[in-house]
């Protein structure tokens, strides 16, 4: 074991006081996280959690590259259960190792806590793993609550001698549990808290604010966390509201406009295309507010932006004293009242819908002579539409090529702004884009975009390719017109000859130059690997427009797009997983 590791325990996690701020528990199945049954109990116990714990494993699902989604398995732990798994796992320790009594309960503490400061008992501890678009879970290089006896201690977090795939597989879970504020005890890589005397001594704080608690045998939540650091400021109301509602309003920022507002030297006052108020649902005679700019370390404050009816105004407000970013699931540190969810899903809006059918109106032209006009039409035909999919619940119904889609569409936004080229065609094209997403809240459960399930079969096709005839399939495909040689059935006929047992041509071999063959087999050989980097539906989407007759098949125009949307809010892996 590294002299590094803090096991539960130490003792100076038991010193940490408790300051228990009485927070609900809350039950996961609502939220549209995918729930595991493994740990199921009669009471359902299980899968409750404190509320803010929840609000971080959804912001921490929001950060998961495309087609990755967390598996929950387990998270309250009623203390008599927590009890009996120490006392048994001590037990199983000590009949292997009669040698270990002197350091019995500190080995079992590598696994389970003990139960008067395990984590799972206050509700502030969860055990999450990942799994793919099918749910099946990722290769994690154990499974979840894995003991160090039957895996050598590979259950440690950053243990050497991982898969390459495991390695990786952890280090998106790390990166996005972590992001969201939770932590992590190193000997259980699934093993996740926030709010517990452990999260407390990793984290400065000085007192844990969770600790054990029964859950009622009927449980109905009735209050929120009342510790004085952690209440909403005195002015604010204090009124309960089981799911206060966000905001959501969108400002366009024009991108001629971006610069004009400097509210620190040197440091431009605007990074983003578009804002998003980040309040809760208020009255029309208080200002949007969102955050404009999040400033690097050192530096602990933000630019925000307020707006009413005109132009925002900037102002540079302190980070959350507790997390150091600019948002935060607490009532404190905001100019008003904040979103009490990382998730920020937009409230229902009734004039959205209209608001996107005017936008696509204007796209609809022939001449687009306004370009500013035209960019804010793209801006709300698009990032509304993604607003609308979210407020209606369907966004997380989607399959991950429909999703890369609505990403494809937020990114095109930037090809109409003053700069763009081809601006009637390109407004045009996202026009028909938007259309069909429009079409994906249409009926309760989303049947998809046209050619999407199409395209994900002929994916796998090409990915079981040998690298030869990718490398042809791809080659031809970059040289020859759109739309003359359909891509699906040149992957189809190739993934017949490979079965056959068949090699490629010769280069030179068919109704081409040797020279011009050869030249096509590289780009294609070129391009196999950067599409194989891709998140899984982008893929599947990039194929669908090509089979579609739309747009080439071509990893850098995805990166690209990925690269763009940060200007949007939204922040993307450029790589993904295997194909699940």
């Amino acid at each position: 074991m590294s002299a590094n590791i803090v096991l539960m325990s130490d003792r100076g996690v038991a010193a940490i006081p408790l300051r228990d701020c009485g927070e609900d528990l809350v039950d996961v199945r609502t939220t549209g996280l995918q729930v595991e049954g493994r740990k199921q109990d009669e009471a359902g116990a299980f899968a409750y959690v404190r509320q803010r714990v929840l609000t971080r494993l959804l912001h921490a699902q929001s950060l998961l590259p495309i087609g990755v989604f967390l598996l929950f398995v387990e998270g309250y732990r009623p203390p008599a259960l927590q009890r009996r798994y120490f006392e048994d796992y001590s037990e199983q320790l000590g009949a292997a190792h009669p040698d270990w009594q002197a350091n019995l309960r500190e080995a079992a503490n590598c696994i389970v806590s003990p139960p008067e400061i395990a984590p799972h008992t206050a509700g502030a501890a969860v055990d999450v793993t990942l799994v793919d678009h099918r749910g099946r879970e990722l290769d994690m290089g154990t499974r979840v609550n894995a003991s160090p006896e039957e895996n050598g201690g590979t259950c440690y977090t950053d243990t050497p001698g991982l898969s390459d795939r495991a390695r990786t597989n952890r280090s998106t879970l790390k990166a996005a549990m972590s992001a969201a504020g939770l932590i992590n005890h190193p000997t259980k890589w699934w093993h996740w808290s926030f709010g517990d005397r452990y999260w407390a001594l990793q984290t400065g704080q000085p007192a844990a604010v969770y600790g054990p608690v029964e859950l009622p045998q009927h449980y109905q939540p009735a209050s929120r966390c009342t510790h004085p650091d952690l209440v909403r400021r005195p002015e604010m109301s204090t009124t309960v509201s089981p799911a206060p509602s966000a905001c959501g309003t969108r400002l366009p920022v024009q991108p001629a406009s971006r610069s004009a507002y400097t509210v620190l030297p040197g440091v431009a006052g605007m990074a983003y295309r578009t804002l998003i108020c980040a309040l809760n649902s208020h009255d029309e005679q208080t200002e949007h507010a969102a955050v404009a700019r999040p400033l690097h370390p050192p530096q602990t404050r933000a630019v925000w932006a307020h707006w009413g009816n005109g132009a925002p105004s900037h102002a540079v407000h302190e980070a959350c004293r507790r997390t150091g970013r600019p948002t935060c699931a607490l009532f404190t540190g905001h100019p008003g009242l904040c979103t009490p969810a990382f998730a920020n899903t937009p409230s229902p809006d009734a004039t959205r819908v209209k608001r996107i059918g005017d936008a696509l109106a204007v796209l609809d032209r022939e001449e687009l002579l306004d370009p500013q006009g035209v960019w804010k039409a793209a801006h709300d035909a698009a990032l509304l539409t993604w607003d609308e999919l979210r407020a209606r619940g369907v966004w997380e119904q989607l399959r991950p090529w429909d999703q890369a889609a609505v990403y494809w569409a937020i990114s095109q936004v930037t090809a109409l702004g003053p700069a763009g080229r081809g601006r009637a065609a390109a407004g045009q094209h996202l026009a028909r884009d938007v259309r069909e997403l429009t079409g994906l809240w249409a009926s309760g459960r989303p049947a998809g975009l046209p050619g999407g399930g199409k395209a994900a079969e002929v994916w796998e096709l090409f990915a079981l390719l040998p690298q030869a005839w990718q490398t042809l399939v791809l080659g031809d495909h970059r040289v020859v017109p759109l739309g003359s040689a359909p891509l699906d059935t040149a992957i189809r006929d190739a993934s017949a000859q490979a079965a056959a047992g068949h090699a490629p041509p010769a280069p030179g071999s068919r109704d081409r130059s040797r020279r011009d063959d050869e030249k096509a087999r590289k780009r294609g050989a070129e391009e196999a690997p950067r599409l194989a980097r891709l998140p899984y539906g982008w893929r599947v989407d990039g194929i669908r427009r090509a089979v579609l007759g739309r747009r080439e098949l071509s990893a850098g125009a995805a990166v690209m797009a990925i690269n763009t949307l940060p200007g949007y809010g939204i922040s993307l892996q450029r790589s993904g997983p295997d194909t699940p």
